[in-house]
């Protein structure tokens, strides 16, 4: 089998819903790059991405005598979860609890489950309907 190397990449990070800055992941990124490069015999470093009002690092690996380069940037959206959060922790509360209680009485949050269970019922393997329930409701082909 013929393998193509990928020697740069882009990669798109969306940090979860809370309320700390880009720099951070930066950091995260940073320090535990540099353990698993110890761990796995490899060198690593960062450099600064200069991206006009959006936040990034450039990445630059090497693994013996093969390397890789990356381009990091990080999807920033603390604008919208500071204005949530903007009306205090008990209306950030009550809004997850409104949310919670509309996967749970619309049933999207059991359909997996519901799915896979009942499928189980026709196969005799519950593992293999699991993912084929799985691969066919994918949001994302690759």
């Amino acid at each position: 089998m013929n393998m193509q190397q990928i020697k740069r990449r882009k990669v798109f990070y969306i940090p979860g819903f809370d309320p700390f800055p880009a720099r951070r992941y930066r950091e995260l990124y940073r320090s535990n790059s540099q353990e698993q490069a110890a761990i796995s015999d490899y060198t690593i470093s960062q450099s600064a991405l200069h991206l006009k009002d959006r936040f990034g690092w450039q990445v630059h690996a090497r693994f013996g005598d093969q390397s890789s380069e990356a381009e990091i940037e990080v999807l920033v959206w603390l604008d919208l979860v500071k204005d949530t959060m903007r009306a205090g922790i008990l209306a950030t509360y009550l809004q997850l609890l409104h949310t919670a209680w509309i996967y749970v009485s619309t049933g999207a949050l059991a359909a997996p489950w519901v799915a896979v269970t009942s499928s189980e019922r026709t196969s005799s393997s519950g593992i293999a309907s699991a993912l084929a329930f799985s691969e066919s409701n994918r949001l994302w082909k690759t």
